[in-house]
């Protein structure tokens, strides 16, 4: 299966629990991405750019080490512990709440894939079976002290319709031996990327870069302006 899988890890919902009562101490900071979601979608930054509390994305030109710990991931014992554990290198760690009666509409997040070498993992603290949660049109249901992949770059969504809010920390790592190796202990099958994939492209703006591309002028922008020309004329 290449769109998620499950790791080989389990932790103890307890411990998880009662960082995240350490944590509920800071302010959840809005998602940034107001569009993207229905109600109430918020984080508290464990990892981020600088160590900043007031930072709450992911930044893919911001190599591993121009990330720290927050002031809120130091009082989180057992949150650290299980960061330690990632033999790989660690970027954007936050928790992410979707409170009751709260969605996040279909999307895509660019680079976030195995196949890519950046993955995003979920270990969900809080959870009710009424958390949908859909990767194109195959529901994944995660339990509580668990660790999950999914492939961010493709379409998925998510829904709350439970009473009690959904809570998990959700990181980033940079893949590396280590972790493929449990990849693979976890059965997981990538994906092949396709031809805008590989060039780090989202396929609805393939027209934009192509008139960007042609724009310039000059005989290599010219030529991968054909190229992704050909491209989309294959899809039709």
């Amino acid at each position: 299966m290449y769109r998620f899988c499950q790791l080989p890890f389990h932790f103890d919902v307890t411990r998880l629990q009662t960082d995240l009562t350490r944590a509920n101490d800071q302010v959840w900071l809005p998602h940034f991405v107001k569009a993207n979601y229905d109600g109430n979608w918020s984080a508290i930054p464990l990892r981020s750019v600088g160590g900043r509390i007031d930072h709450i994305f992911s930044d893919a030109s911001v190599p591993p080490e121009g990330y720290a710990d927050t002031q809120v991931l130091e009082r989180c014992t057992y949150f650290r512990e299980i960061l330690r554990a990632f033999c790989c290198p660690v970027t954007s760690v936050r928790l992410l709440k979707l409170t009751a009666g709260s969605a996040i509409k279909e999307h895509r997040d660019l680079d976030l894939s195995f196949g890519r070498g950046t993955v995003r993992l979920h270990i969900p603290i809080s959870t009710n079976p009424q958390v949908e949660f859909y990767i194109e049109s195959e529901r994944v249901t995660m339990g509580e002290g668990e660790c999950w992949y999914i492939d961010a770059t493709l379409p998925h969504r998510l829904a709350n319709h439970g009473d009690s809010d959904r809570v998990h920390i959700v990181f980033d790592c940079i893949v590396n031996d280590w972790l493929k190796n449990h990849f693979e202990q976890s059965g997981y099958l990538p994906r092949q990327l396709d031809f805008f994939e590989t060039r780090g492209i989202r396929r609805e703006h393939a027209a934009q870069v192509i008139e960007a591309l042609r724009a310039m002028g000059t005989p290599t922008s010219l030529r991968h302006a054909q190229e992704l020309q050909t491209a989309c004329a294959a899809e039709q």
